[in-house]
Parts: C-alpha cells; sequence; structure tokens
C-alpha cells in the first residue's frame, strides 16, 4: 500500500492562521493577568513536553525509547502544538538534517520570513516515505495522520463548551507560541549565536532563543546539529537543557545517544558520533586531537 506524506499543508496553515486569530482575540476579549500563569503552564506542557521531547526527540529521532502510555500522551500534546502530524513533521525534520541550510532543506534559513511561517516549505523538498518508514509501521501515528485536523478541531470544541478561557490560554497561546519557537530555532538559530561544532551548516547555539524556549535545550541548536540522535543537547557545564532532567525519568532506555551507521566512512568502527556533520577542517583536527591523546597514553605506558 502506497502511504503519501503530503501532511494538507494548506489545512495547516489554516489552522495556524486561525489559532493565532483565537489566541489574540480570547487574549483581549478574556485577558485576565492570573491567567498568565496557565498559559505558561499551558506552554511548558505543550511546547517542551509534546514538541520538543515528544515530537522532537523520540519520534523524530527516537533517541531513546519509553513506555507505550507516556509516547501516547507526547503524541497527543504533540498534536496540539498545530505543527501537522507526526509523521509528516518528523519526515520534513530528517530530512532538514540531511540537507541543512543547502538545496533540499524544507525550511531554510535563508528564506526568512517564509520560513518563520512555513510559507512554501511543504514545496521544497519531496520526501520518500522511507524516511519514517519506522513510523509508518505504528497504527498509533497513522491514526494521528489520517485524522489530525479532526483530533485538534474535536479537542478545541470540546475545552470551549467546558471552559472558553482554558482553551485560549492554555491551548491556543501556547500553540502560538510555539510557533514562534519553531520560527527563532529554523531562522535565528541558523544566523545568530555561538558555535561549540565547525558543522557543515549554519547552525548556533543562541541563549536568548534557548531562554524563550523554557531553556529546554532547543537553542543549544549548533550542539543539536552535530549530535542530532542524542536525547540531550547540553555539551558545557553552563548550558542548560531542563529537557535532559526529564528524559531520565521518563526514559526505559537510550537508543543512539549520537551513535548511528551512517557509512561516512570518517569511524573506524563505522558507527558515527557525529562525525559526518563536521567540516572538512574541523574533522582533521579531531583526528590531530586523538593522534596525541593516542601518542600521550603510550608515553605514559
Amino acid at each position: 500500500m502506497k502511504i503519501s506524506l503530503d501532511n494538507h499543508h494548506h489545512k495547516l496553515l489554516l489552522l495556524q492562521l486561525l489559532l493565532h486569530i483565537g489566541a489574540i482575540g480570547g487574549l483581549i476579549i478574556y485577558w485576565d493577568p492570573w491567567w498568565l500563569l496557565v498559559a505558561l503552564v499551558g506552554k511548558i506542557i505543550i511546547k517542551t513536553f509534546g514538541a520538543e521531547i515528544g515530537y522532537h526527540r523520540l519520534i523524530a529521532h527516537r533517541s531513546f525509547t519509553t513506555h507505550p502510555w507516556i509516547e501516547n500522551i507526547l503524541l497527543f500534546l504533540g498534536t496540539m502544538t498545530a505543527m501537522g502530524s507526526a509523521v509528516g513533521w518528523a519526515a520534513n525534520h530528517r530530512v532538514h538534517h540531511r540537507n541543512s541550510d543547502k538545496q533540499g532543506d524544507p525550511h531554510p534559513a535563508s528564506e526568512s520570513f517564509r520560513t518563520w511561517f512555513w510559507i512554501g516549505t511543504n514545496s521544497k523538498v519531496t520526501v520518500n516515505p522511507t524516511v519514517v518508514k519506522d513510523l509508518l509501521r505504528k497504527e498509533v501515528y497513522l491514526f494521528q495522520r489520517n485524522y489530525y485536523f479532526t483530533i485538534v478541531y474535536s479537542v478545541y470544541a470540546i475545552v470551549a463548551l467546558i471552559d472558553i478561557k482554558f482553551l485560549i490560554y492554555f491551548f491556543l497561546i501556547p500553540g502560538a507560541l510555539a510557533m514562534t519557537s519553531g520560527g527563532l530555532l529554523n531562522v535565528v538559530c541558523h544566523k545568530w549565536g555561538y558555535r561549540n561544532f565547525d558543522t557543515i551548516d549554519n547552525s548556533k547555539n543562541n541563549f536568548w532563543v534557548n531562554m524563550y524556549c523554557n531553556f529546554s535545550g532547543m537553542g543549544l541548536h549548533n550542539n543539536h546539529h552535530m549530535y542530532p540522535n542524542r536525547w540531550s543537547n547540553k555539551i558545557k557545564s553552563n548550558e542548560i537543557d531542563l529537557c535532559t532532567p526529564i528524559i531520565k525519568l521518563i526514559m526505559k532506555k537510550e537508543t543512539n545517544m549520537g551513535q548511528v551507521k551512517c557509512g561516512c566512512g570518517r569511524s573506524p568502527t563505522g558507527f558515527c558520533i557525529g562525525w559526518h556533520n563536521l567540516s572538512e577542517e574541523a574533522y582533521k583536527r579531531l583526528l590531530e586531537d586523538q593522534i596525541k591523546v593516542v601518542e600521550q597514553q603510550k608515553e605514559n605506558k
């Protein structure tokens, strides 16, 4: 059976537009400063748990495994970010890592405004279903993809009937802020910040983006592009990734932690720890450092 990976892009843009209209309009009509605390909690739960831990590190990168019921909760929270189905989002994200800042990147930072608002991102690359074949084997991901908009609008309708303010402050405002986080990552973190690694793309770590994203480690973008399959983005002691202790609590086992069979030819074992993401110059420096370590060990013996 042939499975289309088209994530109904125009419907998704409409959903995101309605989300922002509802968030801004609701904030004006039902303004209540105390409810901003609810919005903050919603942003942490939906963005940090749903988007970063769920959609990103668990589903897109499969960097750890967890109990099925926890995975389903994270999938639901990710659904409410209005970023599309997990299958569609993961497919585009995996292609982004393969073609970051070059031809075939679904959301290049060079197209700032269009990338920020997902305009035309569906036409920049054709995604082969094999990119997400691991997800297509799971019924829960197929169900979420096939009924994505039904799920989202149904949740909105049910919550609105119960408490319209809760819909606005816990779902709509955090959902709009989640999309802003994505724009910051895809644009700002490929233009401004510092780099721990000389990767082949333009990814950068940005403290302010990380702060806006609840210090979830999302702003440690250069670290992530160096080691995309790690469940922790923290490299240096002064860097903050609050997703790391949360993942430690819910994780059954590590799956990749940066080591993947990539066939880049740079690792003597065949399992790459991110070496394929280094520039040629940085790779040579890495080899020279390793040779020095080996020589030092021989001298010590």
